[in-house]
């Protein structure tokens, strides 16, 4: 069996999103951040985007439980105006139950939510086997 994983971050959907929600604005603090695993981090996302006000704030190799840890000191304190979320995938990589995978994602999204100062953008990866 060979496992293909295909992400849905459409650079296109991202640019329309961003623009849509946030616009064209001086940089005077951050106003998007980019939050997850390795995915988010392989992302040079000011020169992608032509925006110096985005924070990658990509972990490789973290697991959703990592991603609760860190959301305060790297999403939380920006008071982001948009804030992408992707992760999960090294999750199901070392055999994290999804019932855990899924609480964590509630933790994420209900942390945000919390916040009040920033849109929330979540990812999905397709992960087919063939």
């Amino acid at each position: 069996m060979k496992l293909k994983i295909r992400s849905f971050l459409g650079i296109s959907v991202v640019i329309s999103t961003i623009f849509f929600l946030v616009g064209f604005r001086p940089v005077d603090k951050i106003r998007i951040v980019m939050f997850g695993d390795s995915i988010i981090k392989m992302g040079n996302w000011s020169e992608l985007l032509g925006r110096e006000d985005i924070k990658n704030a990509g972990f490789p190799g973290f697991t959703t439980s990592h991603l609760v840890w860190l959301i305060h000191d790297n999403v939380i304190v920006e008071k982001p105006e948009i804030c992408f979320l992707e992760g999960g995938i090294n999750d199901i990589g070392v055999g994290i139950p999804l019932s855990r995978i899924k609480k964590n994602y509630t933790s994420l999204i209900d942390t945000l939510l919390a916040n009040k100062n920033s849109q929330i953008v979540e990812e999905q990866m397709l992960i087919s086997i063939n």
